[in-house]
């Protein structure tokens, strides 16, 4: 080709999105058929995507660039597009007037589409890209990728999409780049897969986010990220972690299905968080670190087999006012991680039937940020210092007072706490839990005394509410020794009285002495008396010292075993 038949379109490539590039001036390749310019650089046409393929097809790379030019629509609807070369179709900076569409097709060399501006949507529907495909910085009205295949990088870093997205079943094989990217209509990647995963660093979705059912075999990375109208990832799965740390959740959640994602359920519309994960595993980390939120989170039946990060106390509330946040974690299984607890704010964390691991509480009173219903503890530390703390300031008390609990439910609450804390060693709290579990068994006791209608039913409930009250007082449930030695110095002192009242002979000093005797009656014998009143009396004692004496080793022994 003469230089006079080239075009004379000159592209400043200094930037850093040329920084393949070893020149600042990149000089246009193509033919000067409309005069001095050739039909991508000319102000009064457009290529067309024929032109396009014809260059592609050429076995000179340089031919495949067409930086700053002017295209009215790129179809390459059922094309098998491969050239001579592996160079990419390069359109950077380009501006389509059209749309750009590949659907069921299968494009060999990478696409590039950083800076280009876009008029119409995006579709590339069914296509398998065996090359990179990146709209780095684009402008696009609307992107659609349905059942797509992208065995290589899928860029939209910095790109800003006007309309809904949606890249439902498609199956990413390399990573997906979505940092600093601007959606400003609804995002849907539901049953995506993301083999490599997501680079998804300050990524703002203007509107609903909706990854559900997606599969991330390694990495989500949503540092940075703002969901401006809630997200759901019920269902998904991470292989390794996930990070949501500094991001930014705002409210409530809305979803926007579009003919392509079907409709979203009713019920599920009832939620008015900004975070939906129900469902949800985690192979490594899931984080929520130095976020903002505006609204409650929902992460129900999560798997989190790595480290669960909560820390509300590095989180910058996105409205002042006294509103409770919500951190629903209701049903999950966390193995590990920490979960502070705030020194400001509203917030509360509900574990109602959650598998709780070795998951420290980190903050003053941390219990009294926490819903514990049902909840099964396996390697929970209880004697970590701020959680045996926060239980001895409230009394040893999981549950709030405010929480409307059934006795029953309460009882088995304390049972899994008691096991939890038994199995961990911490023989204390497990005491203390034991205890617990005791008095809300005796009240579900009067609960049902006072339901039942047969008076067989009565008489059965009200016979063990009596007996859970008489352990109760008398030994603390066996874990009070100091009980047992209360009642016997007070059995004593009374017997003593009775003593002084019906011998005439015997005064408060001998008749203090006298009982003490009485009350030890099994060990140093039945004392020397010849009013008949007295050894009726005095015989009672010796069998209730003997049974307090019993019980006294019991809950010695059993206290000295905790």
């Amino acid at each position: 080709m003469s230089t006079e038949s080239r075009c004379s379109y000159v592209h400043d490539v200094s930037g850093d999105r040329f920084d393949d590039l070893s020149i600042d001036q990149w000089h246009c390749p193509h033919p000067a058929d409309c005069g001095e310019y050739c039909q991508f650089h000319a102000e009064s046409t457009a290529g067309t995507t024929q032109q396009l393929i014809e260059v592609v097809e050429r076995p000179d790379p340089v031919h495949n660039r067409f930086f700053g030019g002017s295209v009215e629509s790129v179809v390459l609807d059922y094309e098998s597009l491969g050239g001579e070369s592996n160079h990419p179709l390069d359109l950077r900076e380009t501006t389509i007037h059209g749309h750009v569409s590949c659907q069921n097709a299968v494009i060999s060399q990478a696409l590039v589409f950083d800076g280009a501006t876009i008029s119409g949507d995006v579709t590339l529907d069914g296509s398998t890209f065996d090359g990179k495909v990146s709209f780095t910085d684009a402008s696009i009205n609307a992107l659609q990728c349905e059942e797509a295949v992208f065995r290589r990088r899928f860029d939209l870093g910095d790109a800003k999409i006007a309309g809904d997205v949606t890249c439902r079943l498609a199956a990413f094989k390399s990573w997906v780049d979505l940092h600093e990217a601007t959606f400003s209509g609804s995002a849907h990647f539901r049953n995506a897969r993301f083999q490599t995963g997501i680079y998804g660093k300050g990524v703002v979705f203007e509107r609903s986010a909706d990854f559900v059912n997606a599969t991330f075999d390694k990495v989500g990375n949503f540092k940075d990220a703002t969901f401006g109208r809630g997200c759901n990832f019920a269902y998904t799965h991470f292989d390794k972690s996930a990070s949501f740390r500094r991001a930014t959740f705002a409210g409530p959640i809305e979803f926007q299905p579009s003919q392509t994602t079907g409709k979203v359920a009713e019920h599920r519309r009832g939620f008015h968080g900004v975070g939906w994960f129900d469902h949800m595993s985690v192979g490594l980390n899931l984080r929520f670190h130095d976020v903002v939120i505006e609204g409650d989170l929902r992460l129900q039946n999560v798997v989190v087999e790595g480290e669960l990060t909560i820390d509300p106390d590095a989180t910058r509330m996105a409205s002042t006012d006294n509103t409770q946040i919500i951190v629903d974690l209701a049903g999950s299984q966390l193995v590990d991680g920490t979960v502070v607890c705030p020194t400001r704010g509203s917030w509360r964390y509900d574990l109602t039937n959650a598998t709780v691991g070795d998951v420290h509480f980190k903050g003053t009173d941390v219990f009294e940020w926490t819903h514990v219903q049902n909840t099964t503890f396996e390697g929970f530390d209880f004697s970590r210092d701020s959680h045996k703390q926060s239980l001895a300031n409230r009394n040893w008390k999981l549950h709030s007072e405010t929480d409307e609990q059934l006795p029953a439910a309460l009882e088995n609450t304390y049972l899994k706490a008691k096991n939890g804390a038994t199995a961990g060693g911490a023989t204390k709290v497990a005491s203390e839990f034991f205890r617990k579990e005791l008095l809300y068994r005796r009240k579900n006791h009067w609960r049902l005394l006072q339901q039942a209608d047969a008076v067989r039913d009565k008489i059965r409930h009200a016979g063990r509410y009596v007996a859970n009250g008489t352990l109760s007082t008398t030994t603390g449930y066996g874990e009070r020794p100091s009980y047992v030695l209360g009642w016997s110095v007070g059995i004593v002192g009374s017997f003593a009285v009775l003593y002084m009242m019906l011998g005439d002979s015997l005064n408060g000093v001998e008749s203090l002495l006298f009982s003490f005797q009485s009350f030890i009656t099994f060990i140093l014998g039945t004392p020397p008396v010849s009013n008949v009143s007295i050894q009726i009396i005095s015989s009672i004692q010796g069998f209730l010292g003997a049974f307090f004496i019993a019980l006294f080793v019991f809950t010695l022994t059993r206290s000295v075993h905790r």
